[in-house]
């Protein structure tokens, strides 16, 4: 089980999906600079926010977000998530 991401994920620029359901994630501020994700799983994680700044760097091309389980408080953050398709909550 993962505790904290490790920094070199950020170099995977091109990566589309990725799953990191079932661990025990508190911060995917990592994650950010992943823009090419389409596709994320981050369900039981006790992740409480996603970091504010999706919304200056945001996921763009993100349509699906799974977020099940995570204990999350919806913010302001979320509304730049606009571009979903699919939300797991």
């Amino acid at each position: 089980h993962f505790t904290a991401l490790p920094a070199s994920v950020s170099q995977l620029k091109n990566l589309e999906k990725l799953g990191l359901a079932d661990n025990e994630l508190t911060d995917i501020s990592p994650l950010l600079p992943l823009s090419q994700l389409k596709n994320l799983d981050i369900s039981h994680n006790p992740i409480k926010r996603l970091p504010k700044e999706i919304e200056t760097n945001g996921w763009k091309l993100l349509r699906v977000l799974n977020l099940e389980l995570c204990g999350l408080k919806m913010t302001n953050t979320e509304n730049s998530l606009a571009s979903l398709e699919n939300l797991g909550f």
